[in-house]
Formats: C-alpha cells, sequence, structure tokens
C-alpha cells in the first residue's frame, strides 16, 4: 500500500484499540509515534545495488515487513519517541502504540498483490490476498479524518468506526476477489482451457473490476473482469493470450551464474506470471521479461515493469526504463469498465 495510507492505517488502528486506556494529553505523542511506526517497514526501499537492480525485487517486503520483525521495530521507534519526548511518555505505552503500528504494515500488505513475506524467516512464500489495489482513495481517505479525530482525542468513535470500515472494506475486497476467480473459472470453461493456477487483481481505486491472468500449460491469458455481488452475470473484456516463459526449462544456462540466480529472482517475484521475448536495449542484443500481474491497459501483456539481460554476456539483469512503456489505458476507462460502458464487453451467466 502507498505509504502515508500506512501511517493513518498504523496511528488509526492504535488510537482505535488502546485510547481509552492512555492519558488524554498523551494520547497526540502515542498517535505520532504509531504513525512513524506504520512507516519504518518502507525503510526497506533504501535496499538498493546499482550494480544488481534485481537486489530491491528481493528486499521490498522482506524482513521488515514480516511478523518477526515487528517486536523490534517497534522497540526501536519506542526508544527514538521515549528519549525524544524526553521521557514524559511512559515507555510501555509507546511500544504497544508502536507495536500496533508496525503490525498493520505487513498485513495491510498481504491485501494487496505485490507479495509480502510476512513469515520471514520461516518462509519465502509471498502473501498476496488480492483484495485491495496499492492505491485506493476509498480506502485511504477515511483514514485520514479518523486520525485526526484521534489526534484531537474526541469523536473516538468515529475514528473506531472508520477503523472498522477499513477491515471490511478488506473483506469486501477479499469477497470481491473470489468472485472475480469465479468469473475466471467460468472463463476457462468456455474456452476449453486447462488452467493450471490464477489470479485476480483490483485495479486502481476500484474493487470492481479486476485484472485476470492464468496459466495453461503454454501460454498466459490477460483479461478485465467486471463483478457485482449478488449478481447472477459477469462483464469480462478478453484481453492478451501469449506464450508462458518457463524459466528453469528455457533461459538457465550452465555458463552464466549471474543471471541463473536473478532468473530465479524473477521467477520467484513475478510468481511465474512472466512472459518474455527478444529485445534491443541499448542498441545491443537482450531478452525482455514482463511480469503479467500488472499491466495497462488491463487486458494487455503490455506489463507495467520488467527486466533484461544481453544474450551476448553473462550479467545481472536490469529493469527496462520505464519511458519504454506505453500507457495506452486511463483511469477513466476503468471507471467505463466498472459501470459497464466500455465498447466491446461481454456477458457472461455464472
Amino acid at each position: 500500500m502507498d505509504l502515508i495510507t500506512q501511517g493513518f492505517i498504523a496511528g488509526v488502528a492504535a488510537q482505535s484499540i488502546r485510547a481509552k486506556k492512555v492519558p488524554l494529553t498523551n494520547l497526540k505523542k502515542l498517535s505520532w509515534a504509531a504513525f512513524v511506526a506504520g512507516l519504518l517497514p518502507d525503510a526497506d526501499i533504501l535496499i538498493y545495488s546499482a550494480a544488481r537492480p534485481v537486489t530491491s525485487y528481493i528486499y521490498h517486503r522482506h524482513f521488515s515487513h514480516s511478523l518477526s520483525f515487528v517486536p523490534v521495530g517497534a522497540l526501536l521507534i519506542a526508544l527514538i519517541f521515549y528519549y525524544l519526548y524526553k521521557k514524559s511518555v511512559n515507555l510501555k505505552e509507546l511500544y504497544i502504540f508502536s507495536f500496533l503500528g508496525i503490525l498493520t504494515h505487513g498485513l495491510l500488505d498481504c491485501n494487496t498483490s505485490y507479495g509480502t513475506q510476512i513469515f520471514w524467516p520461516f518462509s519465502s512464500i509471498r502473501i498476496s490476498w488480492d483484495s485491495v489495489a496499492i492505491i485506493d482513495l476509498f480506502y485511504s481517505a477515511p483514514l485520514v479524518l479518523a486520525f485526526y479525530w484521534g489526534l484531537k482525542g474526541k469523536k473516538l468513535i468515529g475514528t473506531q468506526a472508520i477503523f472498522i470500515y477499513s477491515c471490511c472494506y478488506l473483506l469486501f475486497g477479499y469477497s470481491q476477489n473470489s468472485l472475480a476467480l469465479k468469473a475466471q473459472d467460468k472463463l476457462v470453461e468456455l474456452r476449453g482451457d486447462q488452467k493450471i493456477k490464477g489470479r485476480a487483481m483490483p485495479t486502481i481505486l476500484n474493487l470492481f473490476t479486476f485484472r485476470s491472468v492464468y496459466q495453461t500449460k503454454d501460454s498466459i491469458q490477460v483479461d478485465a473482469i467486471r463483478v457485482i455481488p449478488f449478481s447472477n452475470n459477469f462483464f469480462y473484456w478478453e484481453g492478451d493470450r501469449v506464450s508462458k516463459l518457463e524459466i528453469p526449462k528455457l533461459l538457465i544456462e550452465a555458463n552464466a551464474p549471474k543471471r541463473n540466480a536473478d532468473l530465479a529472482v524473477i521467477d520467484w517475484f513475478s510468481d511465474t506470471y512472466v512472459t518474455g521475448k527478444p529485445c534491443i536495449m541499448n542498441n545491443e542484443t537482450a531478452f525482455c521479461l514482463y511480469d503479467l500481474r500488472y499491466g495497462m491497459p488491463i487486458t494487455s501483456a503490455q506489463s507495467m515493469w520488467g527486466s533484461y539481460f544481453l544474450t551476448t554476456e553473462d550479467g545481472y539483469l536490469k529493469k527496462i526504463p520505464r519511458d519504454s512503456y506505453k500507457r495506452l489505458m486511463t483511469f477513466g476507462d476503468s471507471f467505463e469498465m466498472t459501470i459497464g460502458t466500455y465498447p466491446n464487453k461481454k456477458v457472461v451467466t455464472f
């Protein structure tokens, strides 16, 4: 989730759970400690290597987002604010507020599609519940008001109500994701495909229109699906079908250890939803890899990011420059899909 939302949900969660148990004079200070604690896990974006760009794929949402990090990170924030406030606030309450603040970060990120290693160091599995987009103002905006009320120590019922709303919003997103996957299964049936695995990712500002991707034996199919609760029908817009790139079988070479290591990272990071093709980068022959979980337009195999390697030498993968991507779809198009006015829709009954 975006960084600012992480701070507000951290503060609101701590206020909702602990506000009535601390003096009103200290609530503001404790709330800001929780807010900053909610930002701390994303400090992992500072872990970067120009020599090996995929390092950011490895370490973002890694140890700092895990449940194991929560007590350690909370202690760090509590001690910083304890001395910042010149010991005027109880250390125990600072720790509790910081603990709740950091805890919300990893759990909220698990609701997005990116993938979060919440169980590190016991597992490297990236948890993705696909229940909310990385940016969603319908989720984030009410939290700003709730945090403000909490700082004032007034209308705490309102703060708690919005915290409950935020939890229900994520549950609704999870329910919508389940419905989108049901619609995806119906498309698989109609096409006579044999699905190996599939995902349905909510789009920006939207819990009704999903980017659907599923794998068959040798391909990846992309579609846009719009689902409405309690409806017997769903809309879909047929998208691209591209060849699936099985990295372990097609690209691993015995004489390219650096490339092999990065290819394994890409395969893991993209949840194997990766395609690729020969390309030219900086006037050199290369091979480009694309993460199909994210794309614009929603129906397109045009990925929003990717990596490449030079075919003439061993070396770490480089990221494809952002200015090489085309943006062929707007948020207005996504909204039209949601209300059903976008061209070429097809209606299917569950």
